[in-house]
């Protein structure tokens, strides 16, 4: 199975910390693929597995305290809220949108260090064991927020960790809740990396042009290089329509998804909510 988590997150909010060059080293995706040899085993266990649970795919945070960590007071107020906005902007853009779980958070204690790098090193062991009836037999997208990481956001293979989104979001809601819409666009980006959807100038639009599929000018977008927030609210980051039909039809290109070929569920078994109030 080739298993990529590499993406940098994109981010509408304003920081004092310079947001991450999206475009990422070869190095370190070659760095990532080496640490997570032993997914193809993991694999072969959860098909090969005598108990099985029904999918459900859905979306389910894990709040993650690593050793030497503490959680936020309002962590889980913060995090329901990020995902309930998130949620109404899949569904804007598409029409349909993610199932959260319920209850959507689960808050994890570990003697897991935290570690700043591209490995995703605390989820990637997390699946393994502690998670990984919800992740290999339940099938659901899990989003790891992990207390104290300010390192890159990154998401792909129906994973996601939000590295320095989480301060940011959390700082901004914690001094003025209505201005939260406008520090999440980070959150719906590494989704759309859990879903399949690479970065659209550097992955989506080279690889459909390869099969003839041209696509001219278009805006800020969702899985584009992060524009400083000038476009404010996550509202006002689209998908192009190539990528809604990646995301919602299965044979549309699967190719060029940076899931394809890894036995995880499409994107269109998770985007199945018709309506939210």
């Amino acid at each position: 199975m080739f298993l990529v988590i590499l993406l940098f997150a994109t981010s509408s909010q304003s920081s004092p910390v310079t947001p991450p060059i999206l475009e990422e080293p070869k190095s370190a995706l070659d760095l990532f693929n080496e640490s997570i040899s032993d997914f193809d085993n993991l694999m072969n266990e959860a098909t090969s597995s005598i108990y099985k649970t029904e999918p459900t795919y859905q979306l389910e945070v894990v709040y993650v305290i690593p050793k030497g960590e503490e959680s936020k007071p309002r962590a889980n107020e913060v995090i329901k809220e990020i995902f309930s906005i998130m949620q109404k902007h899949y569904f804007q853009q598409l029409g349909v949108t993610f199932e959260l779980k319920k209850p959507l958070i689960t808050t994890i204690f570990t003697e897991l260090e935290n570690e700043i790098s591209w490995d995703m090193v605390i989820p990637k062991e997390l699946i393994k064991e502690r998670l990984k009836r919800n992740y290999w037999d339940k099938k659901n997208i899990i989003f790891f927020v992990v207390e104290g990481n300010n390192g890159a956001g990154l998401g792909g293979h129906n994973m996601a960790q939000s590295g320095f989104l989480w301060r940011d979001s959390y700082t901004t809601y914690i001094k003025d809740p209505s201005q939260l819409v406008n520090a999440i666009v980070g959150w719906s980006h590494e989704t759309g990396h859990a879903l399949g959807l690479g970065h659209t100038k550097d992955n989506t639009i080279p690889c459909l042009a390869k099969h003839g599929v041209k696509i001219g000018e278009y805006p800020p977008l969702v899985m584009q290089t992060y524009d400083g927030g000038k476009s404010g609210s996550v509202y006002n980051y689209p998908f192009i329509n190539e990528e809604k039909s990646m995301l919602l039809e299965s044979d549309y290109f699967p190719q060029c998804s940076i899931n394809n070929g890894d036995g995880r569920p499409h994107s269109s078994k998770f985007l199945k909510v018709k309506s939210i109030t």
